[in-house]
C-alpha cells in the first residue's frame, strides 16, 4: 500500500476513495448494510485484527491494567501498549512507519 501512494496521482486517487469511503458509511442507515461494507473489504485477519484493537480500547477505557487484558484476550502488554498509542496519541507511529 506504501508503494502505491507514492506520486501524487496516487495519493490523490487514495484520498479520493478515503473521502468516498467514509461518505458511503456516513450514509449508512442500517448495521447490517454497515457491517456489509465492513465484511466485503476486511479478510477474515483483518477483522480479527480490528476486533481485538476494539475490544483493547474497550477494556482500556473501563479502567482494566494491562496485566487484566492481557489476561483476558492472552495479548502481551506490548501489544496492549501499541494499540493503546495508536489509539490515544495523535502522534503515534507504527514500528513499521518508524523504520523508514
Amino acid at each position: 500500500m506504501e508503494r502505491f501512494l507514492k506520486t501524487e496521482v496516487n495519493k490523490k486517487l487514495g484520498e479520493r476513495a478515503w473521502k468516498e469511503f467514509l461518505s458511503q458509511i456516513k450514509n449508512t442507515r442500517s448495521l447490517n448494510n454497515l457491517e456489509g461494507i465492513f465484511n466485503a473489504l476486511l479478510s477474515s485477519e483483518e477483522k480479527f485484527l480490528l476486533i481485538r484493537r476494539l475490544v483493547v480500547k474497550f477494556l482500556l477505557k473501563q479502567g482494566k491494567r494491562h496485566k487484566e487484558i492481557s489476561e483476558i484476550l492472552g495479548v502481551s502488554r506490548q501489544t496492549i501498549n501499541a494499540v493503546k498509542k495508536s489509539l490515544f496519541e495523535k502522534s503515534y507511529k507504527t514500528y513499521r512507519k518508524r523504520k523508514i
